[in-house]
């Protein structure tokens, strides 16, 4: 815990932002719209509830202005007559995104210098089989080559997801630090990494923390492949990345897939690997959860 503050306070402090405080689904859209068009901090708090995703999914998608950050939280109330003025609900499961197994949950195209915080939601139903922009069934993040904003996704829950492609949770990249922590994935499916596919190719370092990720699979209906599918995390990139204090157990034929050399691995627990960790890795364990 006091890592993950001192990351918080390096590298995510909060800047002054514009406040939208959402209700119900059309706001929340509504709100991604308003922050794609300025180039002024964003925050977007979402009340408790459950947010059925129009079809498509939500989408933010900025390639052109340069905004500085956006966030994106759950469970916030509102507090002495401001409107979303305290977070109480500090868990995930109180405000919830829905693709209604119909479409994406939330896809996040980033200018090039934008950080991204998401926290606090649970992402349930997405599907992106025969979409043409198949990776990331709840949450697709983007980022290019040569792009320097920072990616935190923080404690939510991604629960029965479906990809066509990979990650059936999450599909997300980062050309500044990357930090996925304290996140639930349960029961979500793809063709390959049927929970996460993360790319980082930065010259900063990823850190992947204290998620846990159980029972993912692989979607019925893929087309046929001649190598190993996995059904849990994979991750690679020419980028420095650290896996500290994961549980990765149950999911379909691999739970973890290292797709490029130097991962360091400590104090991870996980029953199958695919991939050879980097040096400075140790200390991880094989015990299945009771």
């Amino acid at each position: 815990r006091n890592l993950l503050v001192l990351f918080a306070i390096l590298f995510f402090s909060p800047v002054q932002a514009a406040v939208h405080c959402v209700s119900n689904a059309t706001e929340f859209q509504q709100a991604l719209d308003a922050a794609e068009a300025t180039s002024e901090a964003d925050d977007i708090r979402l009340r408790p509830g459950t947010y059925v995703a129009p079809a498509g999914g939500f989408i933010y998608l900025n390639g052109s202005t340069e905004e500085t950050e956006l966030r994106i939280s759950g469970g916030w109330y509102d507090f002495f007559g401001t409107a979303c003025g305290i977070r109480l609900d500090l868990d995930a499961f109180s405000t919830t995104l829905s693709g209604s197994n119909s479409s994406r949950v939330l896809r996040i195209r980033l200018d090039q210098a934008t950080d991204l915080t998401v926290q606090g939601l649970t992402f349930v139903a997405g599907n992106t089989v025969s979409e043409s922009l198949a990776q990331g069934a709840g949450l697709k993040v983007e980022s290019f080559v040569g792009w320097t904003g920072n990616v935190n996704i923080l404690g939510n829950a991604f629960i029965g997801n479906t990809a066509d492609d990979f990650g059936g949770a999450i599909s997300a990249s980062a050309g500044g630090f990357l930090i996925i922590n304290n996140n639930l994935f349960v029961a979500n499916q793809a063709c390959h990494n049927g929970g996460l596919t993360l790319t980082y190719s930065s010259s900063k370092t990823a850190y992947i923390l204290n998620n846990t990720v159980l029972y993912n699979g692989i979607r019925d209906g893929c087309p046929p492949f001649s190598g190993i599918r996995s059904g849990g995390l994979r991750i690679g990139g020419t980028g420095n990345i650290v896996l500290l204090n994961n549980l990765l157990w149950g999911n379909e034929n691999i739970d973890l897939h290292l797709d490029s050399s130097g991962i360091k691995l400590i104090a991870n627990n996980y029953e199958t690997l695919l991939g050879t960790p980097g040096t400075g890795s140790g200390v991880n364990f094989h015990i299945e959860p009771v």
